[in-house]
């Protein structure tokens, strides 16, 4: 990795979280700690799991199997995605 993306990266989770942390707290509003837990456990926890398994699919199969899975979960995600509803009661 060069050195100039590391500021991006982190640039980048930094506003990541805000945005799901906000959601989580829209949704649940009455409890503060337990969104907020979940978030940093998916945000870090999914960062670390997600390193390891690329670390793997990369160096047992290369960088097209890697963008392949990379693809075929992206399209998961954005057809799951519109099924989620964030409404508030």
């Amino acid at each position: 990795m060069q050195a100039s993306s590391l500021p991006q990266a982190e640039y980048s989770s930094c506003f990541l979280y805000s945005n799901l942390a906000t959601y989580a707290f829209y949704v649940a509003s009455e409890n503060k700690g337990l969104p907020s837990a979940l978030i940093c456990l998916g945000l870090f926890g999914g960062g670390g799991l997600g390193t390891a398994f690329g670390g793997i699919l990369l160096s047992y199969w290369g960088y097209q199997t890697l963008w392949l899975v990379l693809a075929i979960g992206l399209l998961v995600f954005t057809m799951a995605a519109p099924r989620v509803r964030l409404e508030k009661e």
